[in-house]
């Protein structure tokens, strides 16, 4: 029988432990509409897009946006898939930093490309500390938190 798991931290002493997570490498989302979530998360948000070729040849069941050199998006098309996504399930939202472009340049930017936002701009804590954050849903219903740190 396993001991159980502690839920205190200590500093002093502490082993190191056999699994060290170093960072997130990726989300994977179901999406009706393929070219809808490209023209999003590409044409909106300028992600690159990757394996459509592949996808489209058949050799692949997603598609790749990448965000960063360590973390990108996987979508797998389901035009069947029911959305908006439920909450009950667990997910609340990704969150993306976005850097070069101030908070209310930004929302300008999305308003113009007929997103739909949530409010306007609040304070947040995130990965970095504070910043200023967005949120809005993606075309199958996702919410997205778009983040500017100072």
């Amino acid at each position: 029988m396993q001991p159980p798991i502690s839920t205190t931290t200590t500093t002093t002493n502490a082993a190191p432990p056999l699994l060290r997570v170093t960072a997130a490498d990726h989300i994977s989302m179901t999406v009706r509409d393929l070219d809808e979530t490209l023209a999003f998360y590409g044409g909106v948000f300028g992600l690159t897009i990757e394996g459509i070729e592949e996808y489209r040849a058949g050799r692949t069941g997603i598609v790749t946006l990448r965000v960063s050199d360590s973390f990108v998006l996987h979508v797998r098309p389901d035009a069947d898939a029911a959305r908006p996504v439920d909450n009950d399930n667990g997910y609340d939202h990704l969150c993306l930093a976005i850097a070069g472009i101030a908070p209310d340049t930004l929302l300008t930017y999305l308003r113009d490309n007929d997103v739909e936002i949530e409010g306007g701009t609040v304070l947040r804590d995130g990965a970095r500390g504070d910043g200023t954050a967005i949120y809005l849903n993606d075309p199958d219903g996702y919410r997205v938190e778009l983040t500017c740190y100072p």
